[in-house]
Formats: structure tokens, C-alpha cells, sequence
């Protein structure tokens, strides 16, 4: 009985060590197959094409309608470009005060349900 079972395991790993071959020698021929119709001569064409198609579409410069500038466009810059400022300092600020966005939030939320119900509103800690 012994020796049946030893066959059956030599007969099975034989098996699996000719698929992990089999697996392997197809996935070598097809890693040649892809390198041999890259480096082809129609691969390389169709490559540099593509290559000089994306950067052609990346780099032109689209036509510009000229638009008469306004003084008044100006200072909607210069707010954006304060309030671009001003938001880390105010992060900060509300970390420092509150302990981060999240707890401002749930101190916001009290205070709106205290107001519903009528009772006074609690001072932050």
C-alpha cells in the first residue's frame, strides 16, 4: 500500500514540475514575441508617431482670443491671492485654538442644538 502512494506523489510532483516548466517556457516565448515586434522596424515607427503625436498635442499653444483687461479684474487677484495667504495662518489658528477642524465642528453642532433647545450656550474649553 506504501509503495502506491509514494508512486502517486512522484507522479503528481512530476506533473506539477513539467506545468511550472511549461508555464515558464511559454511566458519566455511570449516576452520574445512582445520584444521582437517592438524593436521591428513597423514597432518603432508606430512608437516614435505616437510619441511625436503626444507631444505635439501637449505643447502647441492654443490660439488666444485678446481680451481687453479691466482695472477692476485686478483687485479679485489680489483677494485671491490674500485669502491663499491667510488660509494656512487661519488652519493653524483654529488647530491651536480647538485642537483641530473636526473638533470646531463639533463644537459648531453643539452650539446649534443648545440654540434649538433653548438653553444657553457653553463656552469652548
Amino acid at each position: 500500500m506504501k509503495m502506491h502512494v509514494d508512486e502517486e506523489i512522484r507522479s503528481l510532483e512530476r506533473r506539477m514540475a513539467r506545468r511550472r516548466h511549461e508555464v515558464a517556457r511559454s511566458a519566455r516565448a511570449a516576452r520574445e514575441r512582445a520584444v521582437r515586434k517592438m524593436v521591428s522596424p513597423t514597432g518603432l515607427a508606430v512608437a516614435a508617431a505616437v510619441g511625436f503625436l503626444a507631444t505635439w498635442a501637449f505643447l502647441r499653444r492654443p490660439r488666444i482670443k485678446v481680451i481687453e483687461r479691466r482695472r477692476r479684474d485686478r483687485g479679485s487677484g489680489r483677494l485671491a491671492g490674500l485669502v491663499s495667504l491667510a488660509t494656512p495662518v487661519a488652519f493653524a489658528l483654529v488647530r491651536e485654538r480647538f485642537g483641530g477642524p473636526q473638533e470646531l465642528a463639533h463644537l459648531v453642532l453643539e452650539k446649534l442644538q443648545q440654540r434649538k433647545q433653548g438653553s444657553p450656550p457653553v463656552a469652548p474649553q
